[in-house]
């Protein structure tokens, strides 16, 4: 699935909150995935406040690299 065909406008990245509804975990889940380096993020300023973003392309190799344990058991 392509993330970018998905999004209302040209955007490079998405927030860690859409970035968990896109790959359907848990926040948990996310936070352990961008803590131990399977899912970079990057610091972005927005006004005055820095948030952490995940890129599209990001997004789309981690799917491509990783299945869900579901989604392997179900096909074994």
């Amino acid at each position: 699935m392509v993330l970018s065909g998905l999004l209302p406008v040209a955007l490079d990245f998405v927030s860690k909150e859409e970035a968990r509804r896109f790959l359907n975990v848990k926040w948990e889940v996310l936070c352990h995935l961008i803590r131990h380096g399977h899912l970079r993020t990057i610091k972005r300023r927005t006004g005055r406040r820095c948030s952490e973003v995940v890129l599209i392309k990001e997004l789309e190799r981690f799917q491509a690299a990783y299945v869900p344990l579901v989604t392997f058991a179900k096909e074994n």
